[in-house]
């Protein structure tokens, strides 16, 4: 970069603006992705990982994220998961 030293201080402030957002929708997308697979497990599925944290949360060299350790495997009925929807709902309205 050329120019003197505040053009320089800026055009790095906005690089590194830049590149905060790019990381922040690329982790948006992620927690996303990672809601809407635990959601389908427990409203659609009904069985579900009952101990999820970030140490069994892989993502893998093409991109992909990949889920272990299935040890505390957790299920819940219809009615359980109609209920709980029902919590979710009323916990989105405005």
């Amino acid at each position: 970069i050329v120019g003197d030293e505040t053009n320089i201080r800026a055009t790095q402030k906005i690089i590194k603006t830049l590149q905060l957002i790019s990381l922040a929708k690329y982790t948006r997308d992620r927690l996303s992705l990672l809601l809407e697979v635990h959601g389908h497990q427990i409203f659609l599925d009904g069985c579900f990982n009952g101990d999820p944290h970030p140490g069994n949360i892989l993502e893998l060299d093409c991109g992909r994220l990949g889920l272990i350790d299935y040890g505390q495997v957790r299920r819940l009925g219809k009615r359980d998961r109609l209920a709980l929807s029902g919590v979710v709902a009323a916990l989105g309205k405005d």
